[in-house]
């Protein structure tokens, strides 16, 4: 019987690019022993959870633990079309570098211009050495205008993080950041509708960010996943330098995926829950949170004026509670054309919120809701892209389009 036959070693087929020891430090099976198609599956997981992989299979051949890959394009050219809710669409370019050396780490800069105006350069080897220990550096200039209030905000930010690995579930984040940021108020700009306008006691604020951020992770593949659930704990302290106030964010997310088979499609029911506090001690303009849009209620926008006259004195706030049930199915299986791999999903989802400006003021009659449809495209390199149509009670509906995980 093959399966009773022990994998003596290892034989990787298919990177070109990137070195062994980056697919072999994910595997987890035991060299020598019997194959367990579990424990390799697994390891199939994770390998394809490193991104840089249209395809990853693993097979016993004979004593051999066999891993085949596909690698995707390594050095990916970004024509940015960026658009934003409520701010319309920029545009710009730049470079991902996905498996820059061969090693995973990523470097990526570039530029947007339009309604917004963004320069970035990022570079992260997410293992270093240890367990999954990270380094990170990030430097950004960003300059948009408020679609809410009549200001224009800029933000200078150069930032430096790392993390480690627990086990494979158990992560961890830390970063510091220098931050600048100032507030235009003689800005103006030209809308279909009247801004509101802000009195400022203050337009530049001086921050040393910090962040702490634990993640329980146990899905089984990132981009798609059937399975697992996934605990974010994030606290982010700012000292505020010279006469900027100090501010201080916690937030609170928890994600549960599961498969319900023996139903037609094999659909993933998921529950999403978010809580957000934030210190409302001189909290300023740019640090408010709007419940509308990709973020939390589909179905409204994230700019205030733009909903229905019902709901708009419930947009707005510095503390929110969300909760999300989302059923999703494949509609064209996701398959590797030539180092791209690409499927297609449809997903229902239903989306509740409150916002508030102190935990105290939480209330069921300044809750929204919505719900609608949606597409998620699977790109290799890209990640997911998702297109939904989200509507409300009160008749009206929105488009969010966005790129990345939900």
């Amino acid at each position: 019987m093959v399966g009773a036959i022990p994998v003596e070693s290892i034989s990787i087929i298919g990177n070109e690019h990137t070195r062994d020891h980056i697919i072999l430090r994910e595997l987890q099976h035991p060299i020598p022993a019997e194959f367990d198609s579990t424990k390799a599956g697994a390891d199939r997981d994770r390998i394809y959870n490193l991104g840089l992989f249209s395809t990853v299979e693993i097979q016993q051949v004979d004593s051999v633990y066999t891993i085949y890959v596909v690698e995707t394009f390594p050095i990916i050219p970004i024509p940015i079309i960026e658009y934003d809710e409520g701010k319309g669409v920029s545009w710009g370019g730049g470079i991902a570098y996905l498996n820059f050396r061969g090693l995973n780490e990523k470097l990526i800069f570039g530029g947007v211009t339009g309604n917004q105006s963004t320069y970035f350069f990022d570079f992260i080897d997410p293992w270093v050495w240890g367990d999954h220990i990270s380094l990170g550096a990030y430097l950004v200039q960003y300059t948009s205008d408020s679609p809410v209030y009549d200001y224009q905000l800029m933000i200078q930010n150069i930032q430096f993080e790392s993390g480690f690995y627990t086990g494979y579930n158990h992560k961890y984040n830390f970063e510091i950041a220098y931050q600048y940021i100032s507030l235009d108020s003689s800005y103006s700009t030209t809308y279909e509708y009247s801004r509101f306008p802000y009195n400022f006691s203050l337009t530049s604020f001086t921050y040393l960010n910090g962040l702490i951020y634990y993640q329980y992770d146990t899905r089984d593949v990132y981009t798609d996943p059937t399975k697992g659930e996934r605990l974010k704990i994030r606290l982010s302290p700012a000292l505020g330098l010279s006469n900027t106030s100090n501010r201080l964010q916690v937030e609170i997310s928890y994600k549960k995926y599961h498969l319900l088979k023996g139903i037609a499609l094999d659909p993933v029911l998921s529950t999403n829950s978010k809580l957000v506090f934030k210190d409302t001690y001189n909290l300023p303009v740019f640090e408010k949170e709007y419940l509308g849009g990709e973020g939390y209620v589909r179905g409204y926008s994230p700019i205030i004026q733009q909903n229905p006259e019902e709901v708009q004195s419930r947009m707005e706030g510095s503390q929110i509670l969300y909760q999300n049930m989302q059923l999703q199915h494949t509609l064209l299986p996701r398959k590797d054309y030539r180092k791209v791999e690409l499927g297609i999903d449809l997903a229902y989802f239903i989306d509740f919120g409150i916002s508030a400006n102190s935990p105290r003021n939480f209330s069921l009659k300044n809750s929204i809701i919505g719900y609608g449809a949606g597409v998620r495209l699977f790109l290799s390199g890209a990640g997911v892209i998702s297109i939904d149509f989200g509507y409300n009670p009160y008749g009206t509906f929105f488009v969010h389009p966005t790129n990345g995980d939900y």
